[in-house]
């Protein structure tokens, strides 16, 4: 048994020693593969790494795009609303100037219809007494004339005091019209021109009647003195001064 032992020991020897490569030869394959792997895994973690961080910082950029737009719309849509607030406020602002323009204009209108119509009244009201004084002096020249008073002056400015009455009540006769058209005209200054045209030519033929009475009442009181007749006259022309003042007032 030992011969034989001894006789296979090279044999056996050379079976442990091939084993023993085999086994070292797997073993720094092993380690060689451990070593690749892990050089690679540090090899391509630092890649992703990177990839990650790129692809984190695009989604931060995009997330602050989205919300710099988000708030460029706000402000947008904030500055059309305050835009649209403020048209709002305008044209109830302007509504209410024009509605209060539209009050202002029919108060104004009522005013001025008001003091035109006292004015016309206070105007025919002058014209009747200057005609009554026109109408008492002519029955005092007849009643004169009878006395044989020369009353042809006198005659003579009475008539033209009854023309410029005539023309003052001509012109009043239209007033209202003229008037009317004032209040109701889109060109307003121009018709106030004609207006106050219209009222200072009947103011001027008033004044003009009125002079032409008093003319005719001196005409009288002179016809009186020359003929020695002055407690008649001035009895027939004293109730005329008189009313005559009353007029001018």
């Amino acid at each position: 048994m030992s011969s034989s032992l001894q006789k296979n020991m090279p044999a056996i020897v050379a079976g442990v020693l091939c084993l023993l490569v085999l086994i070292l030869a797997t073993s720094n394959f092993v380690r060689a593969e451990e070593t690749g792997s892990s050089t690679e895994t540090n090899v391509t973690n630092p890649s992703a790494k990177r990839g990650q961080n790129q692809l984190e910082r695009q989604s931060v950029t995009a997330e602050h795009a989205s919300t710099s737009d988000a708030r460029v719309a706000k402000r947008a849509q904030t500055k059309a609303e305050r835009s649209d607030t403020i048209k709002l406020k305008q044209e109830k602002i302007q509504t209410a100037h024009a509605d209060r323009k539209v009050a202002l204009q029919a108060t104004a209108q009522n005013r001025i219809t008001n003091l035109a119509a006292n004015l016309n009244n206070r105007l025919d009201a002058v014209v009747n007494r200057m005609q009554d004084i026109i109408n008492r002096l002519g029955s005092r020249i007849d009643k004169l004339n009878e006395l044989g008073v020369d009353t042809n002056t006198a005659s003579d400015s009475l008539a033209n005091a009854q023309q410029e009455i005539d023309r003052a009540r001509a012109i009043l006769v239209s007033i209202d019209t003229e008037v009317a058209e004032f209040i109701g005209s889109e060109d307003p200054k121009t018709k106030w021109n004609n207006l106050r045209a219209v009222y200072s030519e009947a103011r001027d033929a008033i004044k003009s009647s009125h002079q032409a009475v008093k003319i005719t009442i001196e005409a009288l009181k002179e016809s009186a003195r020359t003929t020695n007749l002055d407690r008649g006259v001035s009895g027939a022309v004293s109730n005329n001064e008189n009313d005559n003042a009353s007029t001018t007032q």
